[in-house]
């Protein structure tokens, strides 16, 4: 993992790590820490899009590609969520599978976890937790 990339989660898992952190906060601390643009975007209404409402079923984060496709999706937790893993099927069919993404991604700034559509399966590619003692 490049150093500039650690460098920001260690930022992103210190702000997070706060009793009482919203999802919205949780979010907004991934893109003032630069999360997005040290990934190589640009920023929002170029090739990344945040959805607001009241609907249950509008992501958080979608990283788009060439034609506005949604490539991944990412939805923020609050740490007093509990596992994200739990969250994995919601991230699945409320997310993922409507916008037809190939990977959908948690977080809560301290853990990560990657899952990528695969035949039918929704399986783990990759998952971290940041240690900041």
């Amino acid at each position: 993992m490049p150093l500039k990339l650690k460098d920001v989660l260690k930022n992103i898992g210190k702000a997070c790590n706060k009793s009482g952190i919203t999802e919205a906060e949780v979010e907004k601390i991934f893109q003032a820490n630069g999360f997005f643009t040290t990934l190589g975007y640009e920023g929002f209404g170029i090739d990344l899009q945040a959805q607001r409402g009241r609907s249950r079923k509008r992501f958080d984060v979608a990283l788009v590609g060439f034609g506005g496709r949604v490539h991944a999706v990412v939805e923020f937790k609050k740490l007093a969520a509990g596992s994200l893993s739990s969250f994995r099927n919601d991230l699945l069919d409320k997310y993922v599978k409507p916008h037809l993404a190939l990977y959908g991604v948690l977080t809560n700034g301290i853990e990560m976890v990657i899952c990528a559509r695969s035949n039918g399966h929704f399986p783990e590619q990759l998952s971290f937790k940041r240690h900041f003692l």
